[in-house]
């Protein structure tokens, strides 16, 4: 697991959740997730999440270490996003 600010899956979930309820994600969330998701589109862990590991080919490249490390980032910032923002996320627990 790296020590880097981009790894800090909290943190940077809780923009993402701030921004979501700053832009009434609740009345248009296609609007909110398109302003929000920009903001959190720079992030590495993010990026290898929704472009490589979604690639055959480039998902090959990846890494046990890096992969275990991207699955690590994204179960966390899940966890806070269902935890502080499900409603605006549309992830709520059933």
């Amino acid at each position: 697991m790296s020590c880097d600010k981009a790894y800090d899956a909290e943190r940077i979930a809780e923009h993402y959740c701030d921004c979501m309820k700053r832009n009434e994600a609740i009345k248009d969330f296609a609007k909110a997730s398109q302003i929000c998701d920009k903001l959190i589109a720079g992030n590495r862990y993010i990026k290898l999440w929704t472009v490589d590991m979604n690639d055959r080919e480039l998902d090959k490249k990846i890494s046990d270490e890096t992969r275990d490390s991207i699955n690590l980032f994204i179960g966390e910032f899940t966890n806070y996003t269902k935890a502080h923002c499900c409603r605006e996320t549309l992830n709520c627990p059933l």
